[in-house]
This record gives structure tokens, sequence and C-alpha cells, in this order.
């Protein structure tokens, strides 16, 4: 369920024009939080990437 939410959110920020690497920016200040949420994004925002730039 964390995992659709977060594909969600990150789809969203993609959507708002925020970089891959600004997410990533997010993630590693996340990982001082938790490294669960980070090995939970990094894949959904390598798929989002790739999607995105499929549409392009």
């Amino acid at each position: 369920m964390k995992g659709l939410k977060l594909k969600l959110h990150i789809e969203n920020e993609i959507g708002y024009g925020v970089t891959p690497q600004e997410i990533l920016e997010i993630m590693e200040i996340a990982s001082v939080l938790g490294i669960h949420a980070v090995t939970t994004a990094a894949p959904i925002l390598a798929e989002e990437v790739a999607l995105a730039q499929a549409g392009n």
C-alpha cells in the first residue's frame, strides 16, 4: 500500500516539473529518518522516469 501511494506522489512530482535529481535529494534527506523509504522509492522513481521519458 505504501508503495502505491509513493508511486502516486512521484508521478505527481514529475508532472509538476520536479526533476529526478530533486527527488533523489529528498530521498537522501529521508534516508536519515529511515532507509526503508528510500529502498521503496528508488525503484518507483526509476520506473516513473522511464515512463516520462518514453512519453516525451
